[in-house]
């Protein structure tokens, strides 16, 4: 069991309507990863964004931390489409982030955290597996088949699978996060509430 905090975060009080935008998150760890081959991620990606884009998405890349813009802005420059692709370099609270992410219908995240956001605004995501805390997070989660391993030989094809199913899905996937939610936000909260002390 992966006991992140950012289950405890909770959705927007307003509630917008979806519009068909993918949010992707893009940044660099300098080739420590699985695959160790950040240029082919990023090329799978400017694939993926391409197909959404004549699918009638609308691109949205967004910042985490501030040395995520680099490789943000460079697959931005490399789409070189700005009446579909927005590059947003802004750097927001989690509430601000959230609320950005809950138009959105999809979301494609390298950061961890990025993808526990995303759900929390009910957004369903693919997850980029760089490291095996991805895997090992979205396992607990019971979404699984939503992480992409990054040493995979058909990565741009992998993540067109997971964002259809997130099409098929949507509505259950979300259903399924809100129900781990559930299950784990006491076992996140008790030992805070005890002060981290142990019987």
């Amino acid at each position: 069991m992966i006991g992140d905090p950012g289950i405890l975060l909770n959705p927007p009080t307003v509630i917008r309507k979806k519009e068909k935008i993918a949010a992707i998150n893009w940044v660099t760890t300098f080739n420590r990863l699985y695959g160790q081959d950040e240029a082919a991620i990023e090329n799978a990606l400017l694939q993926v964004s391409k197909k959404l884009i004549k699918s009638g998405y609308k691109i949205l890349l967004y910042v985490f931390w501030g040395s995520d813009r680099e490789a943000s802005k460079r697959l931005y420059d490399n789409l070189n489409d700005p009446l579909n692709v927005t590059y947003d370099p802004s750097l927001y609270s989690e509430e601000e982030l959230i609320e950005k992410l809950s138009v959105c219908s999809l979301s494609i995240n390298f950061k961890l955290h990025a993808n526990i956001l995303s759900l929390a605004g009910n957004v369903p995501c693919i997850a980029l597996g760089y490291r095996f805390k991805v895997f090992d997070l979205f396992q607990s989660l019971g979404l699984e088949n939503l992480v992409v391993s990054t040493d995979s030989d058909t990565l741009a094809l992998d993540i067109m699978e997971g964002i259809q199913e997130i099409e098929l899905n949507n509505e259950k996937i979300i259903e399924q996060y809100k129900k781990k939610k559930e299950h784990f936000s006491p076992l996140i909260i008790e030992p805070i509430k005890n002060n981290f002390t142990v019987d």
